[in-house]
């Protein structure tokens, strides 16, 4: 999906026909939306428990996919928002801070499906902790909810501030 849109965006002639990436993606979101558990998530194997991160993938693609113009069943859409808000924890519960970058992650994820996700001003109060990766990811996650938002100014000097420069660029 994302290679049809850049090589749509740049003008550029796809390799296939573009009906033949628009038939696999469709393919691929009725595979995926089958597979849904009746939890709203997804598992890596038929009869597991849904996975936090691999239904945070999914959601998120199925969302683009969705903005793109393919048809997504929106029940689908809606019971991934539910098993992942199920998910969410408020951040200064959280002791390490790989489970602050997971909460910057689903909050990224539940902007794209335009559903507001984690409480991002309790992320700003432990902003210090995440990593740069989950830094952009709330800050996305800010955008996509309202591109006027007065920490985005923040957090994009936080990464700045973050970001090293080697001989190489």
């Amino acid at each position: 999906l994302a290679i049809l849109q850049a090589v749509t965006d740049l003008g550029m002639t796809p390799p296939s026909p573009v009906s033949d990436y628009q038939a696999q993606v469709t393919d691929i979101i009725g595979k995926l939306q089958r597979l849904q558990s009746a939890d709203g998530g997804w598992a890596w194997n038929a009869g597991n428990a849904a996975n936090t991160h691999l239904t945070a993938y999914i959601l998120y693609g199925l969302s683009r996919a969705k903005k793109a113009g393919f048809a997504v069943t929106p029940t689908v859409i809606q019971n991934a928002v539910t098993f992942l808000r199920a998910q969410l924890i408020s951040p200064e519960m959280l002791t390490s801070d790989s489970e602050l970058d997971e909460q910057a992650f689903l909050a990224l994820v539940l902007s794209e499906a335009d559903q507001a996700g984690l409480n991002t001003a309790a992320l700003m109060g432990v902003r210090q902790r995440p990593s740069p990766w989950a830094k952009a990811c709330l800050t996305l996650a800010m955008h996509n909810m309202d591109a006027n938002n007065n920490s985005i100014p923040t957090l994009l000097s936080d990464l700045e501030s973050s970001a090293q420069r080697t001989a190489t660029g």
